[in-house]
């Protein structure tokens, strides 16, 4: 189970402490960095100033770190998140290729990586738990909104409820072009370069990330998707939400170590 500070952002009796300590959102993962680099300024902000196709689970495993610590950490330890990220998103910025501006510390920017992390649990929960109810899911929502604001994210930007957030995910899937800097990039989530792991061994998790890719977005990748693919996926969703229930909290709430080293 997550460790929960006694003055967490979130604390035990929260939709997200009982959410995010499920082992199962690691496959959300390769999705949400998907999501992510299609925004043409993240993609061209993580090929400008990172590492990301020598390691590309390094950015999720940061995040997740983050996310956690201001989540579910003392007070004084998500501000020392915060500020650390603050100061590494002050000095990421450049241009598109056509000349526009980009910034990490852009608030659109930074709510667009948090939407994604947001709607991949969510999304992760219906196919592969179906625990949360209508309330919960709204609920969970509602407290990942105290997050946004951690960022500095104007409550303006921020959709008021989740209707609101599906209907501006939505609407994004629809209009982002995804570039050819993210489709470069992709590569290195979906067929991660890993001493002595062969290239099959990726392919149940890549079928899995590409079922969930809105339409739109698996489109913009190039990413191929059928029918007989999409049985084999819901054949596993059935599987997993059948036997989940009857694992131990062990094998279902890894962990913090674990989590981090399986997430890259």
């Amino acid at each position: 189970m997550t460790r929960i500070a006694p003055d967490a952002m979130f604390g035990p009796d929260t939709v997200s402490a009982s959410v995010i300590s499920e082992s199962v959102l690691l496959l959300g993962g390769p999705r949400a960095l998907l999501l992510q680099l299609a925004h043409p300024k993240v993609a061209a902000g993580v090929d400008d100033y990172s590492d990301f196709e020598a390691d590309p689970f390094g950015r999720l495993r940061r995040t997740l770190d983050a996310m956690e610590t201001i989540s579910f950490g003392t007070r004084d330890e998500a501000a020392g998140v915060l500020a650390r990220l603050g100061r590494v998103h002050d000095a990421v910025a450049g241009e598109l290729p056509g000349g526009e501006a980009y910034a990490a510390n852009d608030p659109a920017l930074l709510f667009w990586v948090h939407a994604t992390l947001v709607d991949t649990v969510l999304e992760v929960e219906r196919r592969y738990l179906g625990r949360l109810d209508g309330d919960e899911r709204a609920a969970f929502y509602d407290e990942s909104r105290r997050l946004a604001a951690a960022f500095g994210v104007p409550d303006d930007l921020v959709p008021p409820d989740l209707p609101a957030f599906e209907a501006w995910m939505d609407e994004l899937f629809h209009s982002l072009e995804v570039s050819d800097v993210a489709r470069r990039l992709s590569r290195s989530i979906l067929w991660p370069r890993i001493p002595l792991v062969p290239r099959p061994f990726w392919e149940p998790l890549r079928m899995v990330t590409v079922d969930m890719l809105p339409r739109p977005i698996r489109e913009g990748y190039g990413l191929a998707w059928d029918g007989r693919r999409k049985r084999v996926v819901r054949s596993s969703q059935a599987v997993v939400r059948a036997v989940l229930p009857r694992l131990p909290d062990l094998v279902r709430n890894f962990p913090h170590h674990a989590r981090r080293a399986l997430a890259g």
